[in-house]
């Protein structure tokens, strides 16, 4: 990888695309760009690719070899056997909580209503010898 693409990652057909605006015209780019493109210095390979040119001929792979399809046996598979115990109860338990519906609305409380709450809660338990909230 060069290092202009390294530097500026999948930004850089952008960029070049830009810079062929700037090399045939300077004035059909912002005036950044200008700034920017009077001191850069594009690789030759990466000018070539933004202009059209067509890439260079890649070798031909060896084929990959086709793989064998081997027969295979379906597994046996154990019959289902109840949970019992603990097991059996959280199961059970989770099973029962698919029924419950979940929170889907949202409320605006004040935060002014949020704290006054909390004083009388506070309030409440220090005069029981409790602590704080």
């Amino acid at each position: 990888m060069s290092s202009v693409t390294s530097t500026y990652g999948a930004n850089i057909a952008f960029i070049e695309e830009l810079y062929e605006k700037y090399r045939s015209d300077p004035n059909s780019v912002s005036t950044s760009w200008r700034e920017f493109f009077h001191d850069y210095q594009p690789e030759e390979d990466e000018i070539s690719v933004a202009a059209g040119a067509p890439p260079a001929a890649e070798r031909p792979r060896a084929a990959a070899p086709t793989p064998v399809a081997v027969p295979t046996r379906p597994v046996p598979v154990p019959s289902a056997v109840p949970l019992r115990g603990a097991a059996g109860k959280i199961a059970q338990n989770m099973e029962a909580s698919l029924s419950v519906p979940t929170a889907t609305s949202v409320r605006t409380i004040p935060v002014k209503a949020l704290e006054e709450n909390r004083r009388v809660i506070n309030s409440h338990l220090t005069l029981n010898g409790q602590t704080k909230a």
